[in-house]
C-alpha cells in the first residue's frame, strides 16, 4: 500500500489514489495556497479528531414502552 520513512515530527507516508482523487486534491491545495501533503494531512487530522470524539459519546438508547 505504501511506504513509511521517519521524519523528525512523523512519518512521510506515500500511497497510491486514483487519478481523479489526486487531481481534485491538487486542485483543492491549489486553491487554498496549500500543498496537496499539508491539504491532505490537515483533512486525515481532521478526521481523526472527529472519530475520536464519536468514540466519546454515550449511546443512547431509546425503549418505546407501550
Amino acid at each position: 500500500m505504501g511506504r513509511r520513512k521517519k521524519l523528525k515530527n512523523g512519518y512521510k507516508l506515500s500511497v497510491y489514489v486514483e487519478l481523479d482523487l489526486a487531481k481534485a486534491i491538487q486542485d483543492e491545495a491549489w486553491m487554498q495556497r496549500k500543498s496537496a501533503s499539508q491539504l491532505v494531512s490537515e483533512i486525515l487530522q481532521e478526521y481523526l479528531e472527529r472519530k475520536k470524539q464519536n468514540e466519546k459519546k454515550p449511546v443512547v438508547q431509546v425503549v418505546q414502552s407501550g
